[in-house]
């Protein structure tokens, strides 16, 4: 694809869109601090976490803009708004959609929806990465 000025046509990314999915495990609750959060692991329902929800959108996103990462570059995230909506017991599936919205020089906007196995949207936010040259965040100081 064509680069302009140093990122990418917008209209060439605008609504791309990927979805990812994914069983919930155990250890996706270990961030979990609830009203029952002093209660032993045995005693409380598992629920998958926020911070694992986030962690799957982000992990979704990053491929999306890959193909458009030229070598030297990374993209990071620097802004997650998401609402966790509704809870989702451990062990069931969990599917992840994102969209890039919108493109502004080096940041890219994705939005995002999470759903449960059931169909339930159990979060849904904005995402926003940028890129970066690698060898700022690697050169001595």
């Amino acid at each position: 694809m064509p680069r302009v000025h140093g990122t990418w046509n917008e209209k060439e990314l605008r609504n791309e869109e990927r979805v990812c999915s994914g069983i919930i495990r155990r250890n996706d609750d270990r961030y979990h601090a609830g009203d029952g959060h002093h209660a032993s692991r045995t005693e409380r329902a598992s629920m998958y976490s926020t911070p694992a929800m986030v962690q799957l959108i982000e992990a979704t996103c990053v491929p999306l803009m890959g193909r458009y990462v030229d070598a030297g570059e990374q993209s990071v995230g620097y802004r997650i708004d998401v609402k966790h909506l509704a809870p989702t017991p451990i062990g069931k599936k969990v599917t992840v959609r994102v969209r890039l919205r919108e493109i502004n020089g080096r940041r890219y906007v994705f939005d995002v929806e999470v759903y449960n196995e059931d169909g339930t949207k159990i979060g849904e936010g904005v995402h926003e990465r940028a890129l970066v040259d690698i060898n700022r965040f690697t050169a001595p100081t």
